[in-house]
């Protein structure tokens, strides 16, 4: 899962806020189970925040071909841009 970042905001590792700016996930792959997602970022819980960033040729075996969130995750976006992501 998260064939770049994979952040988890809840267990024994918290992660409060992350933030990525000016960031490009590219060719990057979450493809090794049936259940894979987020071929670029996988999401469990927390706040991220992505401004100015790309998504391309991201892919994913099951969900989200450029990223996925799930359980207590909330996400924000400003001025980005996604492409070419599959679920494949």
């Amino acid at each position: 899962m998260g064939g770049a970042v994979y952040i988890a905001g809840l267990g024994t590792t918290t992660v409060s806020q992350t933030n990525f700016t000016n960031s490009t996930f590219l060719s990057n792959a979450a493809n090794l189970t049936p259940s894979g997602g987020g071929g670029a970022v996988y999401l469990d819980g927390g706040i991220t925040l992505f401004n100015g960033s790309t998504f391309e040729q991201n892919t994913a075996s099951g969900y989200g071909g450029a990223l996925v969130y799930v359980y207590e995750c909330f996400p924000g976006a400003t001025n980005i841009s996604i492409a070419y992501s599959l679920r494949m």
